[in-house]
């Protein structure tokens, strides 16, 4: 039988920062444009719908129970910033590097997620259900209970997160790489998991998850 290999796809990184101008939000308007600004300040509770945010610097960013319907950020920075409870459904994320996020509890359902390197991240409770993720990694995230039911996570790589309790039922897990992260209590079916990468180790415990019982040959109980 030919052996399928997986080659994950590269991420291209965000394009040239030209900073021009320095804000301190508090507050968002509907179709809000920002362009080569750097970002920071306080717009946590604030609703906005689509609000277009591209080749910026974003640092330092409160967005707490925020609702930004349709958020487009692309090509940016994103640093020390804060989206727990944040409402992002069908949000657009682009060519993006994302690091020492919170990003407890928030909501990206339906939301895309191309180019985009999350790194250092806390996103415990967060929600992707059928969010589409191309060329994607998370390094070093904590996802324990993160929702991706239905989530299309082909060829996204997951190096060195905590998975605990994650909900991958009726997600696309083909080419996604697990190798280095930890899976305790993950929700998936056995359907799911064509074209998934683990390691032996990991392999047996999804096993054991699914009720698969793995025994060596000869130890049997005879009657």
């Amino acid at each position: 039988m030919k052996k399928i290999r997986y080659v994950h796809d590269p991420i291209r990184p965000p394009g040239l920062l030209m900073i021009q101008r320095e804000l301190e939000l508090g507050a968002f308007n509907d179709g809000d444009e920002f362009c080569f600004d750097a970002i920071r300040g306080d717009c946590s509770g604030q609703a906005a719908r689509n609000v277009l945010i591209l080749r910026c610097k974003v640092r330092q960013l409160n967005l707490q129970n925020a609702w930004l319907e349709k958020l487009q950020l692309s090509d940016c920075e994103v640093e020390h910033c804060d989206f727990s409870g944040a409402q992002m459904e069908k949000a657009h994320t682009d060519c993006c590097r994302i690091a020492d996020c919170r990003l407890l509890g928030a909501n990206f359902s339906e939301a895309r997620f191309d180019n985009v390197v999350l790194t250092g991240c806390l996103a415990d409770g967060a929600w992707f259900s059928k969010a589409k993720f191309n060329a994607a990694r998370f390094v070093n995230c904590s996802l324990r209970s993160a929702n991706f039911e239905g989530a299309d996570l082909s060829g996204v790589r997951f190096k060195d997160c905590d998975l605990s309790g994650a909900n991958l039922t009726g997600a696309k897990l083909a080419g996604a790489d697990f190798r280095g992260s930890t899976l305790d209590g993950l929700a998936v079916a056995a359907a799911d998991l064509r074209g998934a990468i683990f390691t032996s180790a990991q392999a047996v415990q999804v096993s054991a998850l699914l009720g698969i019982v793995i025994e060596e040959e000869g130890r049997e109980d005879w009657l």
